[in-house]
């Protein structure tokens, strides 16, 4: 059995219309089409045209760039030339010279207890001898030709930082027995 459907009896209101200026009242407002395709194509086709155009546009992007070529052995080994060319590596000479050039002392043997030393080097008076030692031990220890201290009363030493010291004979070799002998 169907039943009957209940409607109510009251009338329908309207909801109330704006009003408008009379100037507007009989104007007719036309959408232009390109509103309309719009409202026809839905939210997923508008993604779809966004994202073809983002892809259309890197690829311009990528086409207007300049492609990086592979970095090659001969790039390499070009690139090593030119820098040793710049700067060439020290030689091993250089990189001992450097490694020994702290140990590296200056050696006065003064004849007179009374000379200083103190004068230029280069000027070799007759109570006076000058070499070079090299540091051995860090105690103190220096190697020098013994002709630069030998029958010296005073050693003065000189080191590479620019301090200077007094210094004693400590030994000699003992197959040496004066500074002119010769093999």
């Amino acid at each position: 059995m169907k039943k009957a459907a209940l409607y109510s009896r009251s009338p329908r209101r309207e909801p109330p219309q704006p009003v408008l200026p009379a100037a507007l009242q009989h104007a007719t407002v036309a959408l232009p089409a390109a509103s309309r395709w719009r409202d026809r194509l839905g939210a997923p086709a508008w993604a779809l045209i966004g994202a073809l155009l983002a892809v259309v546009a890197m690829l311009i992007v990528l086409q207007l760039r300049p492609l990086q070529r592979a970095v090659t052995q001969d790039d390499i080994d070009a690139a090593v030339r030119e820098s040793l060319e710049k700067e060439p590596l020290p030689s091993a000479a250089a990189k001992a010279y450097e490694a020994i050039l702290p140990s590296v002392v200056r050696v006065v043997g003064l004849l007179d207890e009374n000379d200083s030393g103190d004068d230029n080097p280069e000027q070799r008076a007759m109570g006076r001898s000058l070499g070079t030692g090299v540091v051995i031990i860090d105690n103190g220890t220096i190697l020098t030709n013994l002709h630069v201290v030998w029958g010296a009363k005073k050693i003065r030493v000189r080191f590479a930082n620019g301090h200077e010291s007094e210094a004693v004979m400590m030994a000699r070799n003992p197959k040496t027995t004066s500074p002119c002998s010769r093999p």
